[in-house]
């Protein structure tokens, strides 16, 4: 903001080495009660390298509602958020916002389950526990971090859900 005014009102103007380091990109740090700090060149490059970094990495965490009979699950994903137009195979890793009715033959059929939301008491926790499927509930970005035909492992002790092998490296 001081910067414009100072463009705006006192004409001065940026130095062409400053811009062009400015090109790949400026973060902004606001702290209260301190002048915002603009961050570019080096350190920006090093700044997006850590959040690439941290954008990789392979894990998700959730609740366990169900554990199943085994303590770790490998399967592939599949995202299904509409029951009538997304496609589910039998053994897939069923991944959604949350189940309702209309998901219990695709319950029936998955390896184990995935959520977004839910609390030990929600639809996919109670169902899954009735039919002996793994489930994991809670996992809050699952359906975007985990994307169809990713291969996964669950650890049903621990509610943590691994990326093996992504779709892209496929």
């Amino acid at each position: 903001v001081d910067e414009f005014k100072k463009l705006l009102t006192q004409k001065q103007k940026i130095p062409k080495n400053i811009l062009q380091k400015r090109k790949s990109g400026v973060f902004m740090v606001f702290e209260t009660g301190k002048k915002i700090n603009l961050i570019y060149g080096q350190d920006n490059k090093e700044i997006l390298k850590a959040i690439k970094n941290k954008k990789q990495e392979n894990t998700l965490k959730g609740t366990v509602a169900s554990l199943g009979a085994k303590k770790k699950i490998k399967g592939v994903v599949r995202i299904v958020l509409n029951v009538g137009k997304d496609k589910f195979r039998k053994n897939e890793i069923l991944v959604t916002s949350m189940t309702r009715t209309e998901f219990v033959p695709l319950m029936r059929q998955a390896k184990a389950i995935i959520t977004n939301e839910g609390g030990i008491a929600c639809h996919a926790a109670i169902v899954s526990r009735e039919l002996g499927i793994p489930a994991i509930i809670g996992a809050k970005t699952a359906t975007q971090f985990l994307k169809n035909d990713d291969l996964i492992e669950i650890d049903m002790e621990n509610g943590v859900i691994k990326i093996l092998k992504n779709k892209e490296s496929n």
